[in-house]
């Protein structure tokens, strides 16, 4: 029945209830003035409450944020109980209020004071970041890590939109550890934190793999050490260093194999989550590179083994590599970094 004709029957039934209660009032008993009273009451609430509702479907509430609405769909699928989801633009507050529908805290973060860049300006720097968000969005982006495990940024810019400068993904993705990412169009982005917090001291697991003669691979740390259940997430942060200045921007692949070399889970992409441009690196610096690698929730329990390699995007090779402490020139260029051991689950 279309709903402009359910709307008509139900106020025409209330004009006759205060039609009837109007003429036989004082003698109808309790029970039916009751029920006259509560049609008479409601016949104006429902249409109006069923309009409102039909409002929030309407096609045109969404319009030119379609991107943002397939976004919400998404997180309303994989966004869990204790995750926290932080929006970076305002704009989107009012879509998330009327369709996300996770069991999860939403919070809409404050405008930075630094969103872009001027032309010609300098890439920022990490020491940068506090005062280009400003005081308010800094201590939002420091409170919710310390409250929650898990957290969701909202992102309204990308890598490929060259003058955003993107203060609030590029602070959490230095602190903690990116998981996965679902990109609707560059406007609408959600990234997935695991917020153990990186270690600021010298590495736990030192090394020196040397990738085509370009970049170290100084060391890392694993904040959660080296034994795990499926599903669990292994927070897994890398320390680089240029050797050379290079003229391409190198891929880097972060994963978990078997022992064929078979990944299980593995990340790839541009250092940094695309923060980390080599062709920019300055020879000498360190950088650490954090990765989220989550098991998938179907891992039989062994011994697995993390690994890195680097490679050119355009080409697909990887760059070889070799450690002269270890005297290992691996044929296969990936360097095999330590066994990680997955265990059963404790609920099994």
């Amino acid at each position: 029945m279309p709903i402009l004709t359910l709307m008509m029957i139900v106020v025409g039934i209330g004009l006759c209830a205060w039609v009837i209660f109007a003429k036989h009032g004082p003698s109808l008993n309790a029970a039916l003035k009751s029920a006259i009273t509560s049609v008479v009451v409601l016949s104006p609430i429902l249409p109006l409450g069923e309009g409102i509702y039909q409002l929030r479907d309407d096609e045109r509430y969404i319009s030119g944020q379609s991107d943002v609405f397939e976004l919400i769909n998404i997180l309303n699928q994989e966004v869990q109980p204790d995750d926290i989801v932080l929006i970076e633009r305002g704009e989107y507050s009012r879509l998330f209020m009327n369709y996300f529908k996770a069991d999860a805290v939403l919070m809409t973060l404050p405008l930075p004071l630094r969103g872009g860049y001027a032309p010609g300006e300098p890439e920022i720097r990490d020491d940068e970041l506090y005062p280009a968000l400003g005081p308010h969005a800094s201590y939002a982006l420091d409170w919710a890590p310390d409250h929650y495990r898990r957290l969701w940024l909202v992102a309204a810019s990308g890598p490929f939109i060259t003058d955003a400068i993107r203060p609030a993904e590029r602070l959490l993705t230095i602190r903690y550890f990116p998981i996965r990412e679902y990109t609707v169009s560059q406007k609408a982005r959600a990234i997935l934190y695991d917020t153990v917090d990186v270690p600021n001291v010298p590495s736990v697991y030192r090394t020196n793999y040397i990738f085509g003669e370009l970049l170290g691979l100084l060391g890392y740390d694993l904040p959660r050490g080296t034994t795990y259940q499926p599903g669990d997430v292994v927070p897994v942060s890398i320390v680089w260093s240029a050797l050379q200045p290079m003229v391409t921007d190198y891929n880097v692949s972060v994963r978990i194999s078997d022992a064929t070399h078979l990944p299980v889970v593995q990340q790839d992409g541009l250092p940094i989550a695309t923060f980390g441009h080599t062709s920019q690196w300055e020879i000498g610096r360190t950088l650490r590179d954090n990765h989220g690698l989550e098991l998938p929730a179907d891992l039989l329990p062994g011994e697995y083994y993390l690994e890195v390699t680097v490679y050119n995007y355009v080409t697909g090779e990887n760059l070889e590599v070799r450690n002269p402490e270890l005297g290992v020139v691996p044929s296969n260029r990936i360097a095999t970094l330590l066994p990680i051991t997955v265990q059963e689950n404790s609920d099994d």
